[in-house]
């Protein structure tokens, strides 16, 4: 059943519009058709309820010219345009389901006071992704993103206790799963897996390295320094690092402190005791300033220093000294003592 509407046009030519009900031979489907002469119905309603947009698929909805839906950025055409004029807000669809709902919008989000196109689910307080003007990403309410085949409790307890910002889950066999990071013509990554170059399972860190990682983090928590095994803790600058005794001679590890009075020194810990190694003024020693060393147990707070004169002090030696004590010996072992007699 069906009503047509015919309308001759100012050059004469004839334009012919309808509606209809009932069964539409050119979708073979039970609905209620309206279209504007062609191969088939622009609009049809179906009997359970579904809308089929027709021959082009091209929706405008709101002030929304042909050239905005056929032409909007002056090459690509589009399906659909949402057009809204009015002052302030954004553009919106909201999709419900249920007793939830998702939306995208594209305007100014007075959530995050930014010109973006925003989508989010039951979202009040804010967006959970905005894409701004500027290219710019942000993730919304909770930061955490998940990427690869990850469930929810990686995603907010991969560990049994604590909450993650982001996971990156690769289940393919061998390799491993990385971020890269660009900028302009150098790279560095992060990488969790079996890295090939050392052949180990590790956490890696590398920039612009293809012969090995920069850093690793075995398995069992051991440390690698990857390719040229050079490190600096402190405000290190790199020619302390590559010459730090002003003769070109590169060194492998530079700690610094510069804080004001002591010394800078590493500790070395195994089982219950602990040796020392600083470099400075030490208080122990009339703050003389030199290269100490020093063994937890031995009940001497320094017990070898090699001073900044080049005069070696001993005082642990000088401490256990009675008599004469004319002579310093050191026997086969090693051992350093001071005797009465010639040394043997």
């Amino acid at each position: 059943t069906r009503i047509t509407l015919v309308r001759t046009s100012a050059d004469g030519s004839l334009g012919q519009g309808g509606i209809a009900y009932g069964t539409d031979g050119r979708i073979n489907r039970e609905a209620l058709s309206i279209g504007v002469k062609g191969e088939g119905p622009d609009l049809s309603i179906l009997t359970n309820g579904d809308t089929l947009i027709g021959q082009s698929g091209v929706v405008g909805i709101g002030d929304v010219t042909p050239k905005d839906l056929t032409n909007i950025d002056g090459e690509y055409p589009v399906a659909m345009v949402l057009k809204d004029d009015r002052t302030g807000g954004n553009t919106r669809i909201t999709l419900l389901k249920g007793e939830g709902r998702g939306g995208i919008a594209y305007g100014t989000d007075g959530r995050i006071n930014r010109q973006a196109l925003s989508i989010g689910v039951n979202s009040s307080s804010g967006p959970d992704l905005s894409i701004l003007a500027n290219g710019d990403t942000l993730i919304g309410q909770s930061g955490v993103v998940g990427i690869g085949d990850v469930t929810p409790k990686d995603l907010t307890n991969i560990d049994g206790e604590y909450p993650v910002a982001m996971v990156l889950k690769d289940d393919r066999t061998g390799g491993n799963t990385r971020i890269t990071l660009l900028k302009g013509e150098g790279r560095g990554g992060i990488a969790y897996g079996t890295d090939g170059r050392i052949n180990r399972q590790a956490l890696s860190i590398g920039v612009n390295s293809s012969s090995g990682p920069d850093l690793s983090i075995l398995a069992n928590g051991d440390t690698l320094i990857g390719q040229s095994g050079v490190v600096g803790i402190g405000a290190v600058t790199p020619g302390e690092l590559t010459s730090i005794d002003k003769e070109g001679s590169p060194v492998a590890l530079v700690i610094k402190d510069d804080r004001d009075g002591g010394n800078t020194r590493m500790v070395l810990k195994r089982g219950t005791g602990n040796g020392i190694i600083r470099y400075g003024t030490d208080s122990n020693l009339d703050s003389k300033t030199g290269l100490a060393f020093s063994v937890a147990g031995t009940g001497i707070s320094t017990s070898f220093m090699i001073r900044d004169n080049g005069d070696i002090l001993l005082p642990g030696l000088a401490s256990s000294v009675t008599g004469t004590k004319d002579y310093l010996c050191i026997d086969n072992t090693g051992k350093i003592s001071v005797s009465d007699t010639a040394c043997a």
